[in-house]
């Protein structure tokens, strides 16, 4: 199932969405945090860290990968 994401949605908002399973949030939880520490905090992600956010996303918006 699709579920719509409005642009103008902040990561901590699309984060509570119910529209989003527990684990859909969990997920995007995990690649928010990643990208505030990096973007506002000023951390460098290690290539593992990167390598896990572009997984995680492939499982929350791409369903594993597959299209």
């Amino acid at each position: 199932m699709k579920i719509a994401i409005g642009p103008a949605l902040t990561s901590r908002e699309i984060a509570r969405l119910d529209r989003l399973s527990p684990q859909g949030r969990a997920t995007f939880s995990g690649i928010a945090t990643a990208v505030e520490r990096s973007l506002f905090g000023g951390r460098t992600l290690t290539p593992s860290q990167y390598n896990e956010c572009r997984e995680a996303y492939a499982a929350f918006a791409l369903q594993g990968g597959r299209r």
